[in-house]
């Protein structure tokens, strides 16, 4: 579905995706923090792996963990910033005239 200006009817529209970025850096950052902190899960991995590499398994667990908790948090943060651009926030800008928008009936 094209998506065109409500004013000028323009077919140059981009969106904004305010939303959807804040949401996936924030959580990202939430995300990797609880991963990190929740070390129970990284030291199960960190053990395995230290069988192999010594004390370097925690570690190793630690920052799988962070990287899995980013990933996931930051997924999740994109789903929610998305239906906020969708639901909420004037996500459209028409560049002809400058018109922000949303698609959503009011």
């Amino acid at each position: 579905m094209a998506v065109s200006c409500p004013n000028c009817h323009s077919l140059n529209i981009v969106t904004i995706d305010i939303g959807r970025k804040t949401g996936n850096v924030i959580g990202t950052v939430a995300g990797a923090t609880s991963g990190v902190l929740g070390v129970s899960s990284g030291a199960r991995i960190g053990t395995s792996v230290g069988a192999f590499a010594g004390p370097v398994g925690s570690v190793a667990g630690g920052l799988i963990g962070g990287i899995l908790g980013g990933v996931a948090g930051g997924t999740a943060g994109t789903a929610v910033g998305e239906s906020i651009d969708e639901n909420i926030l004037d996500n459209y800008l028409c560049q002809h005239r400058g018109y922000q928008f949303n698609t959503r009936n009011d």
